[in-house]
């Protein structure tokens, strides 16, 4: 017998078809055309690794695949399209919770374009060492990496990356206790990327300010954010932001207005993390339903999902993922006690858990 998440992601799916056309003919055209890689011109591989970049957010073992293709460089390739090739499969690594071989390909990425000082292939690199450090809870090496790539960043058209590296430093900020700080670059991220004007960027954008005016208490500030981040993210064409951007509209109104209204926002969005394949961002939801489940009282249905969770946990390490599973499932077990006596005492769910490991810094 099927779980209820488990039916609710089918029925779920049934209304993409038209989104899942779109990412499939992206995967076809990709695979097709690397299919004569190896006599693909400079400008055809150049095109090829654009074009998977964006894959991995909405397909990630299919874009890995083609990453570790193209590593293969054509006659003509320069340092920066080494390193550019590297980033694209760290990335892919990192998506598909293969840290170790991240941090293998970012490092070597990173090394060659301090070498050839090439800004925005050492930014790329920092932000894929930020995210496979961030999962180990190593507050200090993530901090120069953040501040590296903003440096690195600075003055270079690349408004998407900006407002990424802008977005995990206000995660950092936060986490460090230093709000205002979080508040005001969460501030400026907003600022370039309306200027800007580019969807990808006004995404993460959104997204920090949700997150800052989440933390700070003010209710309701957030949900429009994470209304208009959906907005922008489908404009941008990434699963992985409109799962995010659907999380916090769920669980938004979660804690506003009411624990089950929130609850079929969290299936949407773990179905699209399911579809992109990445396991970390699939545990990460799992985790936020059980979380749901609990603040609904559910707390059999939450313990089965934190238990699945904690095994994932065990099959793809992430120590702040399961730390935060862990948690969840103890104060279920003792929710789930049913004497009246224990019921007094049973302790409240803990404070929600980061929604994605991109912002459980």
């Amino acid at each position: 017998m099927r779980s209820m998440h488990e039916v609710a992601l089918t029925q779920a799916g049934r209304r993409r078809a038209g989104w899942q056309r779109c990412v499939v003919g992206l995967a076809m055209w990709a695979c097709t055309s690397a299919a004569h890689g190896a006599g693909m011109t400079l400008a055809q591989w150049r095109l090829q690794v654009a074009q998977v970049w964006m894959l991995a957010d909405n397909d990630a073992v299919a874009a890995h695949a083609r990453a570790a293709a193209l590593q293969a460089l054509p006659a003509g390739a320069t340092a920066a399209d080494q390193v550019s090739g590297l980033n694209l499969l760290a990335l892919t690594e990192l998506y598909l919770a293969r840290t170790g071989q991240a941090v293998l390909h970012a490092g070597r990425a990173l090394a060659i374009a301090a070498r050839h000082h090439h800004r925005l292939g050492q930014a790329q690199a920092d932000l894929v060492l930020a995210s496979s450090t961030a999962s180990q809870g190593r507050v200090v090496p993530i901090r120069d990496l953040l501040e590296h790539a903003m440096r690195m960043l600075d003055g270079l058209p690349q408004p998407v990356l900006q407002a990424e590296a802008m977005l995990r430093m206000a995660m950092l900020y936060s986490r460090l206790g230093q709000f205002e700080e979080s508040v005001r670059i969460c501030v400026q991220s907003m600022q370039n990327a309306v200027t800007a004007g580019h969807p990808g960027a006004l995404a993460h954008a959104h997204h920090c300010m949700a997150i800052s005016v989440g933390l700070s208490g003010n209710m309701g500030a957030a949900l429009p954010h994470y209304q208009a981040m959906a907005v922008a993210a489908r404009q941008f064409g990434s699963r992985l932001l409109l799962a995010e951007a659907i999380t916090g509209q769920g669980g938004e109104i979660a804690l506003r207005d009411n624990y089950r209204r929130g609850e079929p926002f969290l299936h949407d969005a773990l179905q699209l993390y399911n579809e992109v394949g990445a396991p970390f961002f699939i545990l990460f939801a799992l985790n936020t339903l059980a979380h749901n489940q609990s603040l609904q009282g559910h707390h059999a249905e939450a313990l089965r999902l934190h238990d699945e969770v904690v095994a994932g946990f065990e099959r793809y390490p992430n120590p702040i993922g399961s730390w935060w599973a862990l948690m969840g499932r103890a104060s279920d077990q003792l929710n789930s006690v049913t004497l009246p006596r224990r019921a007094s005492i049973a302790s409240a769910p803990i404070r929600s858990p980061p929604a994605s490991p991109m912002t459980a810094m």
